[in-house]
């Protein structure tokens, strides 16, 4: 399941594209830091890189990011989104990559804090290597301002 993550600078489509073509046994990700609809389209039409990594919040929020899933899914690519908060941010990515059908397996998680220690509700907490989604209402995430 490794990746190699923007082997070049990632408005550099063509040089990433050749790098994906040249490579057999790892797959190329990008897209962490591109925001343009065209451009992930134009990604997908190329097969620029084997795996999207949008950025839940550079590419637009929830909605977009599914539009880029689905260019994805049609050209054939998989979505490993892209959002490597360690705090309520972390919701909408989770519940966003809960709906990919495309979903690549690695998914980029920071590091979280101890129970207790946070500021918000319910903390997140690793079973089994899988990273449960929130359950609450809206996102699913709390914030204890009593903290």
């Amino acid at each position: 399941m490794a990746i190699f993550e923007e082997p070049c600078p990632f408005e550099q489509y063509e040089d990433n594209q050749a790098v994906a073509k040249a490579l057999r046994k790892i797959k190329i990700a990008g897209g962490e830091q591109d925001t343009s609809l065209a451009r992930f389209d134009w990604i997908c039409r190329h097969r620029a890189w084997d795996i999207l990594q949008p950025d839940v919040f550079y590419c637009g929020g929830i909605l977009r990011l599914l539009q880029i899933a689905k260019m994805a899914w049609e050209a054939g690519l998989q979505i490993a989104p892209h959002s490597p908060k360690a705090d309520p941010l972390a919701a909408p990515m989770l519940h966003v990559a809960a709906l990919i059908p495309n979903l690549y397996g690695f998914q980029e998680v920071a590091g979280f804090s101890k129970k207790g220690s946070l500021a918000y509700l319910p903390a997140f907490d690793f079973k089994g290597g899988k990273l449960p989604i929130p359950q609450g209402p809206g996102l699913g995430v709390q914030y204890d301002f009593e903290k």
